[in-house]
């Protein structure tokens, strides 16, 4: 029976609103039935003859489908879900060229037809669309015809990783390691860590440890500097670390032959289980306790941080743990604040159990802030919690001097330029990218202490820190 025959016998009597609605849902239900008829393979005229997914790593992805139907195709789009990021990317192909170059490629609008050769670029090496390498990427294709058939092609997973490689990879559970080369005991050895990792800290933090984790090994800092994000030109390119994790897109880098490299990687990916289980929408989990959670579930870690405590509590260089929201910049005050941020964790759990840390982060990942989230979970304030710790390690006590405040200083307002495309303006011509000194392009939650411009300084700066600390060790010993 027609649908408008089968409203007007239904609705007689009924007020005009309600018709209204009832037919509003008639009319919906048709559409979606229509819809669903086209996507039975069977049944539906558009067919997909081939399709590819090609790594063109570090600049991007390239997607091409060829479609035929009976009908004109009209639109052909596809979905992209990039590792654990939250949503997916919708984007159109673009009539194929001959030309597949990266650099000139521009897309050109498809001309409807019944056979059609589409292609798109996904640009992977701008900090806005960066992807790390190993991540897992599910691709899929909607395809569209002039009669209203549509065509949704069953997902598709892809590893992006560099083509220059021939990579293999092991697995465990839902960790995939990528690897290249003839080190796959040293590729196991660390995929061992990692699930034992998992195993232990997994269940204390209340995080989903069934969601992939893909982990990408490179032999040496040179690969593994070529992998990172797009750095300004005050960072970069000499920045070297031994582990990355991006815990957004459930994706860990790491070298494999560096001697910290267990350690590194049980590190890291803690980092992915924190995140996943105390990241909410607004807030992110807290500096000090997100690397100290990482360092207390580190099977194999690589430091002393109980000497560069104990030096600090007797030099009265102890920091506020508490107030650190980010990582301090001088790689002595670094090790120090490790070191604490493990003490005060490890404090947490072992006086107040793990379940009160699951609920705590369960508080964190409800965008509650930190100091509600302590209040209720243990019952005191976040200053209480500094000096009970302060305590037991012998650090002078904090004094939370609220009344201190000064006013600061005023400042001149800087003199408004008239705007103009001039080669100071902030604008490239040709639509080019903003150009920042500061801009930080980097999506990862990763951390590594040896993370700093200055490399040699820095490296000599812990050298000297760390001869002391023995020295200074061995003196209280005596």
């Amino acid at each position: 029976m027609p649908i408008l025959l089968y409203f007007h016998k239904l609705t007689t009597g009924i007020p005009k609103l309600l018709s209204l609605m009832i037919l509003t849902f008639l009319v919906t239900i048709s559409q979606t039935a229509n819809i669903a008829i086209a996507d039975e393979t069977t049944e539906n005229p558009i067919d997909v003859k081939s399709f590819s997914i090609t790594s063109e790593f570090p600049k991007g992805i390239w997607l091409d489908v060829e479609v035929v139907s009976d009908n004109k195709i009209t639109e052909i789009s596809s979905r992209l879900k990039i590792g654990q990021t939250k949503g997916t990317t919708y984007n159109y192909l673009c009539l194929e060229k001959e030309n597949k170059n990266p650099e000139s490629w521009r897309c050109q609008d498809l001309v409807p037809d019944n056979n059609i050769k589409a292609t798109l670029f996904w640009r992977t090496d701008t900090s806005g669309k960066y992807i790390p390498q190993g991540t897992l990427i599910e691709i899929s294709f909607e395809i569209k015809d002039e009669k209203g058939n549509v065509l949704t092609t069953p997902p598709t997973n892809f590893i992006y990783l560099d083509p220059n490689f021939n990579w293999e990879n092991i697995s465990e559970g839902p960790v995939t390691l990528n690897y290249h080369g003839p080190v796959k005991s040293r590729a196991q050895k660390i995929l061992d860590a990692i699930v034992e990792t998992l195993e232990k800290v997994g269940p204390v933090l209340g995080a989903n440890i069934d969601d992939p984790i893909m982990v990408t090994m490179y032999n040496n800092g040179k690969e593994m500097i070529d992998a990172q994000p797009p750095q300004s030109s005050t960072q970069g390119r000499e920045l070297i670390t031994e582990g990355q994790a991006f815990s957004n897109f459930g994706t860990l880098h790491l070298i494999g032959g560096d001697r910290n490299s267990i350690g590194t990687a049980s590190h890291e990916v803690t980092h992915i289980l924190v995140h996943r289980a105390g990241e909410g929408v607004f807030r992110k989990v807290p500096t000090w306790l997100n690397e100290g959670l990482a360092e207390w579930a580190n099977i194999d870690p690589a430091m002393s941080y109980d000497i560069a405590l104990e030096f600090a509590v007797a030099t009265d260089r102890v920091p506020i743990i508490t107030k650190g929201v980010t990582m301090p910049g001088k790689p002595e005050d670094a090790i120090i604040f490790y070191g604490a941020s493990r003490s005060i964790v490890t404090y947490l759990i072992s006086e107040y159990g793990a379940k009160k840390m699951y609920s705590l982060l369960s508080e964190l990942k409800s965008d509650i802030k930190l100091e509600e989230a302590i209040q209720t979970v243990y019952g005191f304030d976040i200053v209480y919690l500094e000096n009970t710790w302060r305590n037991k390690i012998g650090a002078e006590k904090y004094i939370d001097n609220k009344s201190s405040l000064t006013i600061p200083t005023a400042e001149p307002i800087k003199t408004i330029k008239p705007f103009s495309l001039n080669d100071d303006s902030a604008i490239t011509r040709g639509g080019g990218e903003i150009k920042s000194e500061d801009k930080n392009t980097s999506t990862s939650s990763g951390c590594n202490l040896f993370s700093l411009n200055d490399n040699s300084n820095a490296d000599l700066s812990i050298l000297g820190l760390l001869i002391f600390l023995i020295l200074f060790k061995s003196k209280r010993n005596n």
